[in-house]
C-alpha cells in the first residue's frame, strides 16, 4: 500500500505557493488567520502602511485596522457575514499607518484554500 504522505505534503506545498502567488498580486493584501493574526503581507501593504513585512507578521490585524479589535473575522470557518456585507456596500474602515495617521480604506475579504486552518485574504484599498 502506497503512502499518502508525499501526496499530502505536495498538496500543502502547492497551497502555500498558491497563497504566496495570491498575496503578491498588485492590490495591497494581507493573509490573516481566523484569530486575526497577520500571517503574511505583500509589498503593496508595506508601501500603504509604511511598515516592513517583519514588523506586521504575527501581529493582530487591529494594528493596521483598529476597528477589527474584538471583531470575529470568521464564523464557522467562513468570513463573518457582517464584515462581508459591510465590505460589499463599501463601508469605509479606519486604517492606521506607521506615522499614526488614520485614513479611510475599503476592505475586501476572500477565503483562502484548504491548508488545514482557515485563512483570509484581506485586500485594503485607500478610500477616495
Amino acid at each position: 500500500m502506497a503512502s499518502t504522505e508525499p501526496r499530502r505534503q505536495s498538496a500543502e506545498n502547492t497551497n502555500r505557493q498558491d497563497d504566496a502567488t495570491t498575496l503578491e498580486s498588485d492590490p495591497p493584501a494581507l493573509m490573516v488567520d481566523e484569530r486575526g493574526m497577520i500571517c503574511d503581507c505583500n509589498r503593496a501593504i508595506e508601501s500603504l502602511f509604511g511598515y516592513r513585512r517583519s514588523e506586521v507578521v504575527w501581529r493582530h490585524l487591529s494594528m493596521l485596522l483598529p476597528q477589527m479589535q474584538g471583531t470575529e473575522l470568521m464564523l464557522r470557518g467562513h468570513v463573518n457575514p457582517k464584515l462581508q456585507f459591510l465590505s460589499r456596500i463599501g463601508k469605509p474602515f479606519a486604517a492606521l499607518d506607521r506615522s499614526g495617521e488614520l485614513f479611510p480604506s475599503n476592505l475586501f475579504f476572500n477565503e483562502l484554500g484548504n491548508s488545514g486552518s482557515p485563512r483570509l485574504r484581506v485586500i485594503v484599498r485607500a478610500a477616495d
